[in-house]
C-alpha cells in the first residue's frame, strides 16, 4: 500500500509509514512567505522584499491511500503528457 500526499498543487508517492511522518512533522510547520513589493514610484521609490511566518489557516495537504495495483499501473504509465 502507498500514500499520495497533496502539499498545495504538488501530489507525492511515498510508503504510508513515511507519509505519516511527513504529515504529523507538517501539523507543527509554520507558513513562510516573501513578497515582492514594487516601488509605486518607479523614478524616486524602491522595491523591496517584505518576509512573513503565520499559523496556516487553510489547510493544502492532504493524505490520501493508493491500492498497490494502482500504483502499480501509475507508475507503468509513466509521466501524463500534456492535454493540448
Amino acid at each position: 500500500m502507498k500514500a499520495i500526499i497533496k502539499l498545495g498543487y504538488k501530489d507525492y508517492v511515498l510508503n504510508v509509514e513515511d507519509a505519516v511522518k511527513i504529515m504529523e512533522l507538517l501539523e507543527n510547520a509554520e507558513r513562510y512567505e516573501a513578497q515582492y513589493h514594487r516601488a509605486e514610484d518607479s523614478e524616486t521609490g524602491e522595491s523591496y522584499n517584505s518576509h512573513h511566518i503565520y499559523d496556516e489557516i487553510e489547510d493544502d495537504r492532504a493524505l490520501q491511500l493508493l491500492s498497490d495495483k494502482t500504483y502499480r499501473i501509475a507508475k507503468l504509465a509513466g509521466k501524463a503528457k500534456p492535454i493540448s
